[in-house]
């Protein structure tokens, strides 16, 4: 979708959901449905893939504005339900960092500019976690998140870090016990 939307809309940033549906604020196209080809790079050849957009629906965000009203709608079905715009805002609000952020479950992850270990071959990246939520008026929710991601090192210098003599005097069985089990099957 990414490269369709390079080929065929430049500047604008219609929001795809990694699935099936695309968003936009503007119409991408006059008629009801249009099809291109687009040609993706792989490692050692060349790709061809045809993509076909069909209108589907218009939403209509505004009921978003009136809270109370969009609290009591409670059908999935209706296009016209809270569900639905909700939806739409958060894949807009997720699309644009999926493309330079690493996306783990709902929040986004970055490496810092400067590394802080954890220890154990674990590194600390910051991220955060965004939604569009409806309570006596529509928010954006937006949660600081940390998570502990594999630090890449050489193998020697991971086992060094864990047990520093392990390569002079040799692992000590307690010291076993610190590693993790496809480090020791390495080892082995």
């Amino acid at each position: 979708m990414e490269e369709l939307r390079k080929k065929r809309y430049g500047r604008k940033n219609p929001a795809f959901d990694g699935s099936k549906n695309l968003y936009s604020s503007t119409p991408l196209f006059e008629s009801d449905e249009i099809s291109d080809k687009i040609k993706i790079q792989l490692e050692r050849d060349e790709k061809e893939y045809k993509v076909t957009l069909k209108l589907v629906s218009q939403l209509d965000l505004t009921v978003l504005r009136n809270s109370a009203q969009f609290a009591r709608q409670t059908s999935i079905l209706d296009m016209n339900s809270p569900s639905t715009p909700l939806q739409c805002l958060n894949v807009i609000l997720t699309n644009v960092p999926a493309f330079s952020y690493e996306r783990i479950g709902r929040s986004f992850f970055t490496p810092p500019a400067r590394q802080y270990k954890l220890g154990d071959g674990c590194v600390l990246y910051h991220g955060f976690s965004q939604a569009a939520i409806v309570k006596w008026k529509p928010f954006v929710n937006i949660d600081v998140a940390h998570k502990a991601f594999t630090e890449r090192i050489h193998m020697l210098d991971l086992l060094r870090e864990m047990c520093p003599n392990a390569i002079e005097k040799g692992i000590q069985p307690w010291e076993i016990k610190l590693l993790p089990n496809e480090f020791i099957c390495l080892i082995y």
